[in-house]
């Protein structure tokens, strides 16, 4: 009873609403120094997700003595991706509908999403790509959590 006492969602849950929180601190930063244009700092948004779930796997495992199984922290890890990933795009689309924002135009120069980029398709590409990844993330993430005696069924 004790191992599952810590709820897989709100500690997902908790964790991705925090990535979602610092994922926009990080948008406003690159916005704010007018460095959104810059490719390579955008692969700040992979560090600090790739940190949350590793958080988020981290303290489900803590809370439950040590003992998170395979899929219980893939699990904890997707819905850490799926918050987050959410939260940022309504912040990115709310940030280009009223406060002008010049992302858009950015993509649409670099031609990385088409040339006729609207909201939904930005609202879209952004969850398309995050949720699968952080699912991903999580799974990579969770061969360093799993259980030190994890061995293959007979």
């Amino acid at each position: 009873m004790a191992l599952n006492s810590v709820s897989i969602e709100k500690t997902g849950g908790w964790y991705g609403f925090l990535n979602g929180l610092a994922l926009i601190a990080y948008a406003l930063i690159l916005q704010i120094t007018h460095l959104a244009d810059v490719p390579i700092l955008r692969f700040g948004f992979l560090v600090i997700s790739v940190i949350f779930i590793c958080m988020s796997i981290s303290s489900l495992k803590q809370a439950r003595g040590g003992m998170v199984r395979y899929l219980q922290g893939i699990a904890v890890g997707s819905v850490t991706s799926i918050v987050a990933t959410v939260m940022f795009a309504f912040f990115t689309v709310i940030n280009i509908q009223f406060f002008g924002s010049n992302i858009i135009e950015i993509l649409q120069s670099e031609n990385t999403m088409g040339e006729h980029l609207t909201l939904t398709s930005v609202f879209l590409v952004i969850t398309m790509i995050g949720i699968p990844g952080g699912v991903l993330t999580s799974f990579i993430v969770m061969q360093y959590f799993k259980r030190p005696d994890h061995k293959f069924s007979q």
